[in-house]
């Protein structure tokens, strides 16, 4: 996922994932119960990153509990690494590799896979879904969460650039628009979808975008889509939302797939 991945990692990549996390961590709570998390269970946090929300699911399984929290960077590991270890969190078993090969991961013993924001970052969400199907116990689930970056469109033309950057790099960041079909092709009994868009304050939204743009576009002007007048009009647009404004952000699929 590496040459795909048009993101910062590592440290510089935590103040963006962390906020990114706080904004919607209510539904991503919700997500998980209805999933059926719950104290003893083997979890797996595919493409932890950070470990934004590593912590989380190693409180919510308890010390009877297991997560293993597995990211193909060993930088993100190592601050998720630190993070649980600073909550004194005992239960989690932090994994380096990819997700195409989970060989670290004893097939069929995992209750609940939880992913955010990682099949758009893929080539091959399909062999990826087939694979981590193979880690689930016969009743368990899968708890995914993909965007629909056309849906925002509060700046259409840098969401344009976003979406040539991603296919350029064969990935897709409409995802959630299939991802339903993904695990039905996949063979789970059972998919259930749920399309959300949260809106936040205009301060909250600036920063956000800001945030993503900074870490993104250099790439793009790599790429040649865009130029520094464009990154200009970009910059002249967000400064225009106002604080006292709600915002939508893109649409997310909220996606739970039964085994």
């Amino acid at each position: 996922m590496s040459e795909t991945y048009i993101f910062t990692t590592g440290e510089k990549a935590v103040e963006r994932l962390e906020f990114q996390k706080q904004l919607g961590l209510d539904w991503s709570f919700e997500h998980l119960q209805k999933a059926g998390i719950r104290e003893g269970m083997t979890v797996v946090d595919m493409g932890c990153g950070v470990g934004a929300m590593t912590a989380e699911l190693a409180k919510l399984v308890g010390d009877s509990g297991i997560v293993y929290a597995f990211d193909i960077s060993e930088k993100q590991l190592e601050i998720a690494r630190a993070k649980t270890e600073s909550e004194g969190l005992k239960n989690v078993i932090f994994i380096c590799g990819d997700i195409y090969s989970n060989n670290d991961i004893p097939i069929n013993t995992v209750d609940l896979i939880y992913m955010r924001y990682l099949l758009m970052h893929i080539k091959s969400p399909d062999l990826a879904i087939t694979g981590l199907k193979k880690l689930l116990k016969s009743d368990g689930v899968i708890a995914s969460q993909e965007s629909i970056i056309s849906s925002f469109t509060l700046i259409p033309d840098c969401m344009n650039v976003y979406l040539e950057l991603g296919r350029q790099r064969g990935v897709d960041y409409d995802l959630g628009k299939r991802s339903v079909s993904l695990y039905q092709d996949a063979g789970f009994s059972k998919v259930d979808v749920e399309y959300k868009q949260l809106k936040i304050p205009g301060s909250d939204m600036k920063k956000l975008v800001k945030l993503g743009i900074n870490e993104w576009k250099d790439k793009a002007l790599e790429a040649g889509i865009i130029n520094q007048d464009q990154l200009e009009s970009w910059q002249t647009q967000i400064n225009n939302f106002s604080g006292e404004i709600e915002y939508p952000l893109a649409t997310q699929a909220y996606v739970l797939a039964w085994n």
